[in-house]
């Protein structure tokens, strides 16, 4: 089964969104290979990027940038920070109430990538983190398709988003 651009770009907004990094050409492969199996399952196209958003906050990169001993809000702060978003109180609202009724981190960061997306209000820090946010997922196809960039080590794929701005 062959991804539509569309399919990938779910996966690219994943990886930018989970780990403020692009995915590289393996992690890319690994994260096509586990939806197509998903969406082979019989699963929808959402319920096939839930279920690897739900996934991903269990692994160890994920916990390297956001470790579990952190409290609710020090993961909105931080998580929000990669979006221009930290201290935002309408952000971190979302964030922290979702996270205090239960909900998984994955779910939550998915909820919140959609939201920013989504977003059409005329919220100035919102809109400026919603550019971002498109910029960075931009930013990581470039580096992933482009460049044909390989590196595994997080620290490397959070470096090909540095220089990603609003403007």
């Amino acid at each position: 089964m062959a991804i539509s651009s569309a399919e990938r770009g779910e996966l690219f907004k994943l990886a930018v969104g989970f780990f403020d990094a692009s995915p590289g050409t393996a992690y890319l492969a690994e994260l096509t290979s586990t939806y197509e199996a998903l969406r082979g399952a019989g699963l929808s196209q959402s319920q096939a990027i839930q279920s690897i958003a739900t996934s991903l906050d269990n692994t160890g990169a994920f916990m390297s940038v956001y470790p579990n001993y952190q409290t609710n809000s020090e993961f909105a702060n931080a998580w929000l920070g990669t979006l221009g978003l930290g201290g935002n109180a309408i952000a971190t609202d979302f964030v922290v109430s979702q996270l205090n009724a239960g909900a998984d981190k994955g779910g939550v960061v998915l909820a919140g990538l959609n939201a920013l997306l989504a977003y059409s209000g005329d919220d100035v820090g919102l809109n400026a983190a919603k550019a971002l946010l498109q910029n960075k997922i931009a930013a990581a196809e470039y580096y992933t398709l482009t460049l044909g960039g390989s590196s595994t080590d997080v620290g490397v794929l959070q470096a090909s988003l540095l220089l990603c701005s609003i403007v």
